[in-house]
Formats: C-alpha cells, structure tokens, sequence
C-alpha cells in the first residue's frame, strides 16, 4: 500500500463517514451514496480522507461469517488497545465476528456508525450496552490520529 506523508485525524475520518450516512446497504457495495456493506463505509470514507489509496479495495470475506472479514481487517489495518472516537470496531453478533462500524461522537456518548443489513442503509446512533457488548476488537488506520 503506498504510504502518504499526511497524518489525518480521526474527526476529518468521521466527517466524512457522516457523508454517506443514509447510503442504502449492499453486501460488498462500494458506491457513495449508491450501495454499502459495513467495511465497503470503512473504504469510502478511508479514500475520502485520503487514509486509504484510491485503488484500495478488498472483497475477500464471506456473506455468511467465517473469520474472512476479521482476517482482512487484521491485514490492512491496525490494532487499537481502546475504544476511541474514530476507530473501528468489529462486532461479533453471530457465531464468528462479522460486522464493522465506526466509533464517533454522538453528542455526549459515544456513536456508532455502521451500514447495517438489518436497517437496510448507513446510519449513526449511540453506541448502546448491546452493540458494545459485541465488540471483540478495536482497528484504527495507521495514517490517523486517535489523540
């Protein structure tokens, strides 16, 4: 992956997640404003922000959960030690962890932003006990700033 000289914080990483808030949900979608799956948010709004290359793409994970998804994340991203405004967080809601979003702020608690099958499009809410009880694992980019 080519590496940038800028480092990007987290908020510029949100604002522009918060741009595609309503894009309807497709599994492996990768069109702002057209189709997202969870990670193809993650993707959009990482070349928005310029913390992924504009080529960058992966699609090497399953519909149904098998560890794909965690595995790809575990190769293109890096791991964070506590939950923060800006990373990403994946959640196990099934038998493997299979969802992603993004940690923001959602007024005076902590937001999550996700697409969501279930709600059929990208939406933000507050990060509820449920949704946290699901995390198994916390990602940032490297070219980003969690300070």
């Amino acid at each position: 992956m080519k590496r940038h000289k800028k480092n990007y914080s987290a908020t510029e990483f949100i604002i522009n997640a918060r741009t595609l808030i309503n894009t309807p949900y497709k599994h492996q979608g990768r069109v702002a404003q057209k189709e997202l799956d969870c990670i193809g948010l993650i993707i959009v709004a990482g070349k928005l922000t310029g913390v992924l290359p504009a080529n960058f793409d992966f699609k090497n994970y399953s519909r149904i959960p098998d560890g794909s998804l965690e595995r790809e994340l575990d190769k293109h991203l890096i791991e964070l030690y506590k939950l923060q405004i800006g990373a990403i967080a994946l959640f196990k809601v099934s038998a493997l962890p299979h969802h992603c979003g993004i940690i923001t702020d959602y007024g005076e608690e902590l937001g999550l932003l996700h697409a969501y099958e279930n709600v059929g499009r990208v939406k933000e809410h507050a990060l509820i006990p449920w949704w946290r009880s699901k995390i198994v694992k916390i990602y940032g980019f490297a070219l980003c700033d969690y300070g």
